[in-house]
């Protein structure tokens, strides 16, 4: 063992005197963070133009977003890594070598020289890296396969991975230094190590725990916990501390695998270099300052964020969770609490004018006022939302139903019947839009109790829809359309009209509730044609159609109560009664929109 110990204390010495061997590891260490960086710039324009589709496409869209995006920086790291790695890692790796050569013939570390020098073979040295992760790779997924692995079986699978990377741990230095195939290296490093395996095992396997410890102290779960107890920036310095330590533990184990490489050839010689030195640092720090200045430069960058938007969206959810309890129990919260829910929001206005985030913050201050029964003001935080950030159609729309809403709330019903009136002005083509024209009918019959008044609601809804349908922006939308209109006659009792819309309907290419529509064509026919056959071959087309929509079990109730034969194969629910009277939609009363209900997605 007395040889562990002097290779372990001639590492430190070597690292202290020879501090440019830290060189190479920076500069991999350097190209993985550009890789996070642009994991980084992914969610930010103009970057996420290019940057996020692939992205988005393997890992979803979700990642895209704060706080998730955060967490996704830490747990893309196994990739960003093994990029780096291949890309720039095992490159560096040939060069270390050579620079441990330099410094045990006495000669100066050259990084220069070990560059464009023809000592490390880029392709060779790849494809024994490829090759070392691959197997530790695939000895990972095997050991993914296992359930409810022993404790023994987990220890003796860590055992195997330490095992096949001290094999293979000197495939590069016998590339670099005898110009090997990639063959021959791999054959000659198992060789070696089986000549001195202590040695080699000690080396390999004290940094290999440090790394398997660390993995398993630091996993995503942490991280997402830590996250949600500290604040999601803390994921950040995760990564960091993840880069640094790797990149540390990757230098440790390179050198001391060249190093012992060198001292089973010359187990009597004790290098000079290796000697520490109490010169002061040589110039050659420099670049190695430099490269540590660049990288605290970046993680600054990464984490003061790049974009108004993706900023915008930070202090959003930042709002959502101050907001969180009053959302929870409106009744039971306090007046500060409401007042830190609207400064939260207010901040969100303030840090990131002209988003999406600024916009739904506005709507969020409206739907506290709503809570807190203050309804004037409400409407006026609605109203900013439509003059302020109409380009966000949603949520325009949303504010003007929640407006129309509020008036229903205080039973003002003239200024309810306006606000739905320019809801379809502004949105005609939206769900909300087509349903208006019904529903101020609806509040003329059923609220304002003005029978006539809602008999000419109808007729103007039925103009409009008629009006509307030739200029549908797609076929669906015309679908729509009619499906209302048919309501509309059906409320004027024109039901030879209703009957060719519904007919209609039934031959439109996409967009139409069919089980709905056949329903209400049976219903027509049933109740107000007095055709029982007639109502009977529509309700049987349903039956066969759509056997297991709720509808054709009202179907089922209605033919059994005409007396008609049931298609075979077909039982009637016992819920069927109940749910007979759904052969007509009532239009919804739009709701008001929450802080948390979902708005345009940021570019």
């Amino acid at each position: 063992m007395s040889i562990v110990w002097s290779v372990l204390r001639d590492i430190a010495k070597l690292f202290g005197s020879q501090r440019k061997l830290w060189v190479p590891f920076l500069l991999v260490a350097v190209v993985e963070a550009l890789f996070l960086g642009l994991v980084w710039l992914a969610p930010h324009p103009p970057f996420s133009t290019y940057l996020a589709p692939p992205i988005r496409y393997f890992f979803s869209d979700r990642v895209l977003h704060y706080p998730a995006h955060l967490w996704f920086l830490f747990h893309v790291m196994k990739h960003t890594h093994l990029a780096a790695l291949t890309l720039a890692g095992a490159f560096m790796t040939g060069v270390v070598c050579v620079m441990v050569r330099q410094a045990h013939d006495e000669q100066a570390l050259s990084l220069r020289e070990a560059l464009v020098g023809k000592q490390v073979r880029y392709g060779t040295v790849v494809i024994l890296w490829l090759i070392t992760w691959g197997l530790a790779k695939g000895l990972g997924e095997a050991a993914s396969q296992i359930t409810q692995p022993a404790l023994w079986m987990a220890w003796g699978l860590i055992g195997a991975t330490v095992l096949l990377q001290a094999l293979l741990a000197y495939a590069i230095p016998v590339a670099v230094f005898e110009q090997a195939k990639w063959w021959t290296a791999l054959a000659r490093s198992a060789r070696e190590m089986l000549r001195y395996p202590v040695s080699t095992l000690v080396v390999v396997g004290v940094p290999s725990a440090a790394s398997i410890v660390f993995g398993m102290v630091l996993t995503p779960q942490l991280v997402s916990h830590l996250m949600l107890r500290v604040a999601p920036e803390i994921a950040v310095p995760l990564v960091a501390l993840r880069l640094a330590v790797w990149t540390v533990i990757d230098a440790v184990m390179t050198v001391a695998i060249v190093h012992l490489w060198w001292r089973h050839r010359a187990p009597q010689a004790a290098p000079a270099a290796v000697k520490a030195s109490t010169t002061p640092p040589p110039p050659f720090l420099r670049p190695a300052k430099a490269l540590l200045g660049a990288m605290s430069i970046m993680c600054l960058f990464f984490t003061a964020g790049c974009s108004e938007a993706y900023n915008g969206e930070r202090l959003f959810w930042k709002a959502q969770q101050v907001a969180a309890p009053v959302l929870k129990n409106p009744a039971q919260a306090t007046p500060e609490q409401f007042a830190k829910s609207h400064e939260a929001l207010r901040l969100v206005i303030e840090k990131a004018p002209g988003t999406v985030w600024a916009a739904r913050a506005q709507a969020g201050i409206g739907g506290l006022f709503v809570l807190q029964k203050e309804l004037a003001n409400a409407r006026e935080a609605y109203r900013l939302v439509i003059q302020n950030y109409g380009q966000f159609k949603d949520l325009a729309l949303n504010s003007r139903a929640a407006i129309a809403k509020t008036y229903e709330l205080e039973q003002d019903w003239p200024e309810a019947i306006k606000a739905y009136n320019e809801i379809l002005e502004f949105h005609p083509w939206s769900t909300i839009g087509l349903q208006a024209p019904l529903y101020v009918a609806l509040i003329h019959s059923k609220q304002l109790q003005q029978p006539d008044q809602a008999a000419k609601a109808y007729e103007r809804a039925a103009r409009l829809y008629e009006k509307l349908i030739p200029d549908a922006p797609n076929p669906g939308a015309a679908a729509q359309a009619k499906g209302y209109l048919a309501q509309a006659y059906e409320r004027l009792e024109q039901w030879d009209r209703a009957i060719a819309v519904l007919n209609d309907l039934l031959v439109s290419p996409e967009g139409v509730n069919r089980p709905l529509t056949l329903l209400m064509l049976g219903s027509i026919y049933q109740t107000r044609k007095n055709d029982p056959q007639k109502a009977g071959e529509i309700y049987t087309q349903l039956i066969t159609e759509f056997p297991k929509n709720p509808l054709s079990q009202v179907a089922v109730a209605q033919m059994k109560h005409l007396g008609l034969p049931i298609p075979e194969g077909v039982e009637a629910s016992g819920a069927a009664s109940d749910a007979a009277d759904t052969q007509t939609t009532k239009p919804a009363i739009p709701p008001v929109p929450s802080l948390g209900a979902p708005g345009v997605a940021p570019n």
